[in-house]
């Protein structure tokens, strides 16, 4: 049985804008700012179209050719720094 799958929130308070292949997010709380690159730009489009953590390396691995061990890496990793500065919450 595999674990219940964490439903991602973009945290209200951040401002979001493409430019190319990077996003731009702004949290306003701190004024704060933050680039993506075009992997971390396809993840922060996934989330925002409700995609749960669960989910998010499924939808990569077809998309991008790379392992799955290393999909889930750099998922975890990216998300680890979303939360640590307050992008986003789990609901």
């Amino acid at each position: 049985m595999s674990p219940p799958t964490k439903t991602l929130l973009v945290d209200p308070d951040v401002v979001a804008r493409k430019l190319d292949d990077e996003t731009v997010l702004v949290q306003m709380r701190t004024n704060r700012i933050f680039t993506l690159n075009a992997t971390g730009t396809r993840i922060w489009e996934l989330i925002e179209s409700g995609c749960d953590e669960g989910s998010l390396v499924d939808r990569l691995r077809a998309e991008f050719d790379a392992s799955e061990a290393k999909l889930r890496e750099e998922v975890e990793t990216l998300l680890d720094s979303l939360r640590a500065e307050g992008l986003i919450t789990n609901a």
